[in-house]
């Protein structure tokens, strides 16, 4: 019976989260062959953005806001792999700010690369309650990934006592409670989610 509730339960999450998308994916009326163009639009600014980045990076390499935007943009365009490449000489520059490691950080999970996160990101000294909550939930999507739901479990729990990012923390929380099949745990934290933060299309 709780392996039906499991599996009932991963449903509804995923038709929540597919009726999210379809919800906050653009305004209804514009015709889908103007998204498609929009879509084209962006894409071929980004790249443009990219070349003329890569230009100037390729006179003065040592510019950090040039490299970071460039890394944001790879990531945003799909290239995760183009974005940890840049990221990472921003931190072999002893560029190792928030934006650096959370970028860095998930441009290593969209390529699977769980381990190399909990390895290669690390805090730094100091350390903003923000950054620190900010970087135990990216450590507990990178434990899920790889199915060590103890270790996601504080991570999340300890996201939670740094707050800012409590939404994200009860998610994680109750994505780890169902995969150890605690449904009644998964059910009171996404209750919580909503609680938390009602208008949030995370929890929805």
């Amino acid at each position: 019976m709780s392996i039906i509730l499991k599996n009932l339960l991963l449903t509804i999450l995923i038709i929540i989260t597919l009726w999210i998308q379809i919800l906050f994916a653009g305004n209804e009326n514009i015709s889908s062959r103007q998204e498609s163009k929009n879509i084209l639009t962006n894409s071929i600014v980004i790249e443009n953005y990219i070349l003329q980045l890569k230009a100037v990076l390729q006179n003065n390499p040592k510019l950090i806001k040039e490299r970071l935007i460039l890394g944001r943009l790879y990531l945003e365009q799909g290239n995760p792999s183009a974005a940890e490449q840049e990221l990472k000489i921003l931190l072999q520059l002893n560029v190792n700010t928030k934006e650096v490691l959370l970028l860095l950080g998930y441009s290593l999970l969209a390529q699977g690369k769980a381990r190399e996160v909990l390895e290669q990101i690390k805090p730094p000294n100091p350390i903003s309650s923000s950054l620190r909550s900010q970087l135990a939930i990216l450590y507990g999507q990178a434990y899920l990934i790889l199915k060590e739901f103890s270790a996601a479990n504080a991570s999340f729990t300890e996201a939670l006592k740094w707050g800012g990012v409590t939404v994200s923390a009860r998610i994680g929380l109750s994505l780890a409670a169902l995969n150890t099949n605690n449904l009644e745990r998964a059910e009171l934290e996404i209750n919580q989610a909503v609680i938390n933060d009602a208008n949030s299309v995370e929890a929805w």
